[in-house]
């Protein structure tokens, strides 16, 4: 639970400080606005990814609706910009823009790319050199829309990559719980997708995600 809390409360952090410094150098009024936004959005997740992992055991249904699965992701990134394992990555967005929307619980799905987000600037941290990139791609693949996440970080040896989706297994020692793609297996499979990893040390990373695209009429993959 606190791996998964102190992302936004990370990046409130990070908002309030920039406020401070504005405030001191008589600039807030120009973003005022914006942050606070910001803060009041990340409040808001604070309480639904609460009752997520709450419900982690018994996980309770939740209204679904129809999302732009891209917007998830251009908020999500732009919210991660104030984490500061991120300030050292060239994030790169390559977003289908004919991608249809797909039925799903916002804060859910947010949760996933936040996570998946954070587990690929965790595995940059340990590069020495070069450039730190992680690439966001989203994509039609057949009946399903594939979200993809690849890093060109430290990557995984073959037995943490089968014990990856395991609840409380975790290789971040003090930093994780272990909950992060567990749940992340478990809010994507209750969407009726799936989510797959590829991934090799010192090789990166790649981790995808297909969900179903509702039917136009009455269909039974919704």
């Amino acid at each position: 639970m606190r791996h998964e809390i102190g992302n936004p409360i990370a990046a409130m952090s990070g908002v309030l400080q920039e406020m401070v410094t504005e405030q001191m150098t008589g600039r807030r009024k120009l973003t005022e606005g914006s942050k606070l936004s910001v803060l009041q959005t990340q409040i808001q997740r604070l309480s639904a990814i609460t009752r997520e992992i709450s419900g982690f055991a018994a996980p309770q249904p939740m209204e679904r609706q129809l999302l732009d699965l891209n917007g998830l992701v251009r908020t999500t990134s732009g919210l991660m910009g104030y984490d500061k394992r991120m300030s050292r990555v060239s994030l790169r967005l390559d977003l289908d823009s004919q991608l249809p929307a797909i039925y799903g619980v916002a804060d859910q799905l947010t949760q996933v790319i936040m996570n998946l987000l954070i587990n690929a600037a965790d595995a940059l941290g340990s590069r020495a050199e070069g450039t730190r990139e992680i690439a966001l791609k989203s994509e039609l693949s057949g009946n399903q829309v594939c979200f993809t996440v690849a890093d060109n970080g430290s990557g995984m040896d073959k037995e943490t990559l089968e014990r990856a989706f395991e609840a409380f297994y975790t290789t971040k020692k003090s930093k994780g719980t272990g909950l992060g793609l567990s749940l992340c297996y478990s809010i994507i499979t209750g969407h009726g997708g799936t989510i797959e990893i590829d991934s090799s040390p010192n090789q990166g990373t790649q981790v995808r995600i297909y969900l179903p695209v509702p039917l136009e009429e009455g269909g039974d993959n919704i």
